[in-house]
């Protein structure tokens, strides 16, 4: 990457190292106008063709990490996952465990209907959500890649 901005201002990284199943490592710092609290999307891309025969480059969201602290005398910033899936408990009266069964039921996203066209998440594969060392990180504002 050669440009830390892009047009609207927004800071552009690279994932320099993975730290856990929670942390990544940015090749860039606090010089970049990276502060504490930022959130950065982690993104892959592809390419997909739709029906009339386009090509189309995409990017998809891997993950959100909000900004936690700084490495190397600040010049790599560390982001971590922090959204939290919530769930519903198990109800324990009996009038409601025989209506649900007793089981816990997490709580679901609204979608939208889709006829039997192919979406970018039938193309993907489960692996082209990982994270790897330099996929692009972007900053994000609002609820641009909110689930």
């Amino acid at each position: 990457m050669t440009d830390t901005h892009d047009n609207d201002e927004r800071i552009n990284a690279q994932v320099a190292f993975v730290l856990s199943n929670r942390e990544v490592l940015l090749d860039k710092g606090i010089e970049e106008g990276v502060e504490l609290g930022m959130r950065f999307v982690i993104l892959g891309t592809t390419t997909v063709e739709n029906s009339a025969g386009v090509s189309l480059r995409l990017s998809y969201p891997k993950g959100t990490v909000k900004i936690v602290r700084f490495e190397n005398d600040g010049n790599n910033a560390v982001g971590r996952t922090f959204k939290t899936i919530k769930g519903r408990p198990a109800l324990n009266s009996l009038a409601s465990y025989a209506q649900n069964f007793g089981a816990a039921v997490p709580d679901r996203v609204a979608t939208i209907r889709v006829d039997n066209s192919e979406t970018l998440q039938d193309l993907l594969s489960p692996e082209d959500y990982s994270v790897i060392e330099g996929d692009v990180v972007r900053e994000t504002r609002g609820d641009e890649y909110d689930d």
